[in-house]
């Protein structure tokens, strides 16, 4: 009986152009997800600067009719 060497089983290679494909996938999806968690952090801050600078003109006043002094912007 002939023993065969160990080789690896042709079919379960991959062909060498695939080599860095995962890794190239996971660094475009970390790139990606940065990209969207930036656009959504800036978003999100414009709203909010915008609401609180509402609320605090109005109660920055001196009176619930009056108009805030000119300091607050």
């Amino acid at each position: 009986m002939k023993m065969r060497a160990n080789r690896p089983n042709p079919s379960f290679e991959k062909p060498s152009r695939e080599r860095g494909q995962a890794l190239i996938e996971y660094v475009l999806l970390i790139a990606i997800t940065i990209t969207f968690v930036t656009l959504m952090a800036n978003g999100l801050r414009r709203s909010v600067f915008t609401l609180w600078t509402f609320y605090t003109k109005a109660i920055a006043a001196p009176c619930p009719g009056c108009p805030a002094p000119d300091v607050v912007k």
